[in-house]
């Protein structure tokens, strides 16, 4: 109760949104009477936004390390059956150049040893962190969910989700949350390497929502505001994958933004047992996929693939998420 306390005025009452709503006065009482006209439509449909409360699965901790300090930027890393990538994830968060740094791993219900293999890691490296949490959800709750209880547990104002197959240059967090902080956005999204089964660079491009419009290319892997997870209702369960794009969905919708740090590089690992490879896409499931965000986001105009529609019961089944 006193966690769902918390996220419920983290945004209304602290920094971030009282700086959104005092800028969102100055630009109408500055504007033209039609750009007055636009800025209080805009302000009224973001107080008409539909504000929900993140979902938090139960969980128990493994391991605690706390120096008492104050984190600057928490590393939030949800597992599920990733023992043999995992150690290569967390030497990266611990090899960063930012300082005060927080650690949250989140196993999903691992059917490998994967919370051993953290919790060993963990009892040799926690000192490198002011705090160093691993988690295990009651129940396997999947990736949004599994997020969120990062999310949660974490005390640094900016958070990263990093994946437990992905990986970090030493210099990312840093150069995000410089980036972050002189912008004054929501969000910071860095360069992708991608590694594995290629070696191309994807470079961070500026927000638009225009192109968001037509899909995502912005990756989960970014450093995010906690204030701005909380005031949109953080990650939604989304089976199928793409939790990462409804919630840039989301921020659009919320007036919030992210910028791009091109010189931050984060590493995208492409292999076959991914769950962008193995389940989100596969042609049905993306189809369905696109009819859930129509649903959830109706100025969305992603464009659908030439393959047949799936199951009536499993476009209900998404629906009934949105």
């Amino acid at each position: 109760m006193g966690q769902a306390a918390f996220h419920s005025v983290l945004w209304r009452f602290g920094p971030e949104g009282r700086q959104q709503a005092a800028v969102s006065v100055y630009d109408r009482l500055l504007a033209s009477p039609a750009g007055r006209a636009r800025e209080f439509a805009h302000a009224r449909s973001l107080a008409g936004h539909a504000r929900r409360l993140p979902g938090i699965p139960d969980s128990e901790a493994l391991f605690r390390h706390d120096t008492g300090g104050l984190p600057a930027v928490a590393v939030v890393v949800p597992c599920y059956n990733y023992a043999r990538y995992v150690v290569e994830a967390l030497d990266s968060v611990a090899a960063q150049s930012e300082p005060a740094l927080e650690l949250v791993v989140v196993d999903d219900c691992s059917t490998d040893d994967s919370a051993a293999v953290v919790s060993r890691w963990l009892q040799r490296h926690a000192g490198r962190f002011v705090r160093a949490t691993l988690l295990q959800n009651r129940r396997n709750s999947g990736l949004s969910l599994t997020r969120n209880a990062g999310f949660a547990a974490a005390e640094a104002p900016l958070v990263f989700p990093l994946d437990a197959d992905n990986a970090l240059h030493p210099g990312c967090l840093r150069q995000l949350r410089a980036g972050l902080i002189a912008s004054g956005a929501a969000a910071a999204h860095p360069t992708l390497h991608r590694f594995g089964g290629d070696s191309r660079r994807l470079p961070a491009l500026p927000w638009d929502p225009e192109l968001l419009r037509q899909g995502n290319y912005i990756d989960a892997m970014a450093l995010i505001r906690k204030s701005s997870w909380s005031h949109v209702g953080g990650y939604e369960p989304m089976p199928l994958g793409w939790e990462d794009y409804d919630l840039w969905c989301l921020f659009v919708e919320a007036g919030l933004w992210s910028v791009a740090v091109p010189d931050a590089i984060a590493r995208y690992r492409v292999h076959g047992r991914s769950m962008l490879h193995a389940i989100t896409d596969q042609p049905a499931n993306r189809r369905a996929l696109i009819d859930c965000l129509h649903h959830r986001h109706a100025w969305l105009d992603i464009p659908l693939p030439e393959t047949p529609a799936p199951p009536a019961a499993e476009i209900a089944s998404l629906k009934r998420i949105a």
